[in-house]
C-alpha cells in the first residue's frame, strides 16, 4: 500500500444536497464519491505533508528572509518598564 492510498466512501446525491457539511468532515487521505447519471463527482481531501525538522527551519527562515532584524529580549524587557 502506498503513502498515495486514500479511502473511499460512496454518498448518494440527494444526501450530499440535504447535508453539505458532511463534506467538511472528511478526514486528510479520504474521498466521497457521489455517483449520477453523468459519471459522478469525487472529493478529496489530500493528505498532509509531514515536514521534517530541517524543512520546517528551511520554511521559518524563507518566510522571514525579507523582515527586518527584531531584537526579541528588548522587546521583551520594554514591557516591565
Amino acid at each position: 500500500m502506498s503513502d498515495e492510498s486514500v479511502t473511499m466512501k460512496t454518498m448518494a446525491r440527494r444526501q450530499l444536497s440535504r447535508e453539505p457539511s458532511r463534506l467538511d468532515k472528511i478526514k486528510p487521505g479520504e474521498s466521497v464519491a457521489v455517483p449520477d447519471s453523468k459519471g459522478g463527482l469525487v472529493v478529496t481531501r489530500p493528505k498532509r505533508k509531514k515536514l521534517s525538522a530541517d524543512e520546517l527551519f528551511a520554511e521559518v527562515e524563507r518566510l522571514g528572509a525579507g523582515c527586518p532584524p527584531v531584537d526579541t529580549l528588548k522587546t521583551l524587557h520594554e514591557g516591565e518598564d
